[in-house]
């Protein structure tokens, strides 16, 4: 799964990154985001065919729930089964980025997973990466609420080690997929080389 990442870039390199323009009211950026707190994330989404920075709640909302506490359940989509699954088989063209440095996983030590071990996941060749998502605007009390899933993809062969547990992981795009996952395209995960750095 992913509930933690970390994103150590500034408005102007993410935009600069990506080629693409920056909501009128950016928010600072927050280095570590933790899932569960629903916080806003810095994604990027095509406005007009026009690559563009906007923040989402962590967290996607369907359109027809009442309230926001199904966010608990939605911070990552399987990608295997989001065709089918109703919070958000209505939003599978609705395709953001999620711009990262790196995720946070926990690798247990034990079978009781009383003792862990955290890493900090990177990608070998690229500082800051994308993880694909997918995203829908909540109308509530008159406030239009943007919220976003990060997409998840069975583990590889460093993550099945780390992740031990659900051997889960986040969709990671390769740059040259960047473009036809905005764009609705058909695409397949790619081996992302990973590099794993343990943490104190």
């Amino acid at each position: 799964m992913c509930f933690y990442f970390h994103l150590s870039k500034t408005a102007v390199e993410i935009a600069h990154r990506y080629n693409s323009k920056t909501e009128p009211h950016k928010q600072n950026l927050q280095e570590v985001f933790t899932g569960f707190s629903h916080p806003l994330i810095t994604t990027i989404h095509l406005q007009k065919s026009i690559p563009t920075i906007r923040h989402m709640q962590w967290g996607l909302i369907p359109h027809w729930a009442k309230s926001n506490e199904i966010q608990k359940n939605t911070l990552n989509a399987r990608w295997e089964t989001i065709h089918e699954k109703p919070s958000f088989k209505y939003y599978t063209q609705n395709r953001c980025i999620i711009p990262a440095t790196g995720f946070y996983e926990w690798q247990r030590l034990d079978s009781k997973g009383k003792q862990k071990q955290k890493y900090d996941i990177r990608c070998s060749d690229n500082e800051l990466f994308s993880l694909a998502g997918i995203w829908n605007i909540w109308h509530n009390n008159n406030q239009n609420i943007w919220t976003c899933s990060i997409l998840t993809i069975p583990a590889n062969s460093l993550m099945e080690k780390i992740h031990n547990t659900k051997q889960r992981m986040p969709f990671i795009l390769d740059i040259s997929q960047e473009s036809d996952w905005l764009q609705g395209n058909t695409i397949a995960p790619k081996n992302i080389e990973l590099i794993a750095i343990p943490c104190k």
